[in-house]
């Protein structure tokens, strides 16, 4: 009879762009959040429909890869704790429960720190007028 191992799974927000590793801002993808920065950092998109006052819940990319590094010895002092036996962790990798932040908040943040560094072939400057939806 084989041993079973712990299955640990790290279950992420929204994952953004860094916060400090390898640099601020850092990304691969242009998906979600970090294209919809983008859009209204290079000042393409200025207005979009959603509630300014909904919890958005996002976690950089660089929180998450230090959870992951993390949950690598507990995992295994899981499988010593259990003897083998099959067990199942998941590990919430999130911000909203500690540091909620509404949408307005996040966007706001973002268009004073791309105002302040602004893309060098931006259309126009960053700025967002949110319309609440129906």
């Amino acid at each position: 009879m084989t041993k079973s191992v712990p299955m640990v799974f790290i279950r992420p927000s929204i994952v953004t762009a860094a916060e400090s590793e390898p640099m601020p801002g850092w990304t691969d993808t242009e998906g979600l959040l970090s294209g919809m920065t983008l859009d209204r950092g290079l000042g393409v998109m200025k207005d979009m429909p959603g509630n300014p006052d909904a919890t958005v819940d996002a976690i950089p990319v660089d929180f998450v890869a230090r959870q992951l590094l993390v949950s690598i010895p507990y995992a295994k002092s899981q499988v010593q704790a259990t003897q083998g036996r099959e067990t199942l962790l998941v590990v919430q990798s999130a911000t909203s429960g500690s540091n909620p932040t509404t949408a307005m908040k996040f966007f706001s943040d973002m268009i004073t720190y791309m105002n302040n560094f602004p893309y060098e072939n931006r259309a126009g400057v960053a700025q967002l007028t949110m319309h609440r939806n129906v």
